[in-house]
Parts: C-alpha cells; structure tokens; sequence
C-alpha cells in the first residue's frame, strides 16, 4: 500500500474570476441564442396564424367572425407576452 494522497489545491482569486466570467458569458449566450429562437419561429408562427384568421374572417358569418376575433385579439396578447419574455432574456 501506498501512503500516497492527492492534495487538492484551490482556484487562485484570478483563476475563479476567470470561471465566473466564463460561467456569464456562456449563460448570456445561452440567453440570446434561446430568444432568437423564440423570436424566429414561435412569434413567426403566431403571427403567421393570426393573418390567416384574418383572411378566413372574411369569408365567413358575424357569428363565427366573432369567435375569430376573440382568438386573434388572444393570439396578439400571446405575441406581446412572448416578446416581453424575449426581451427579458437578452
């Protein structure tokens, strides 16, 4: 048997400040990288579902107009939200 251990040194100030700026800049991209994605193809995608609600409330009764009404008001609110939320991350 060897009586042999291994003595862990610690970080130096330098070296963890270091670590931690790292640690940041990788979550900020992280951050940026998750809300242009956000930004790219949800937001994308609701809008593109709004104006083609758009487009089928003319084509059809006040009744169902209403109703589509309703839910593209919910999708703009939506896209407000979501835009908020990306905003937040950046």
């Amino acid at each position: 048997m060897s009586n042999h251990q291994l003595r862990v040194i610690p970080p130096s100030r330098k070296e963890t400040e270091s670590l931690r700026h790292d640690c940041a800049t990788a979550v900020a991209h992280e951050r940026e990288r998750i809300a242009e994605g956000l930004y790219d193809t949800v937001i994308h995608r609701l809008f593109a579902a709004g104006l083609q609600l758009q487009a089928t409330c003319q084509v059809v009764d006040t009744p169902t107009q209403a109703r589509i009404e309703t839910t593209i008001e919910l999708l703009d609110a939506t896209i407000t939200e979501l835009r908020k939320a990306i905003f937040s991350l950046q």
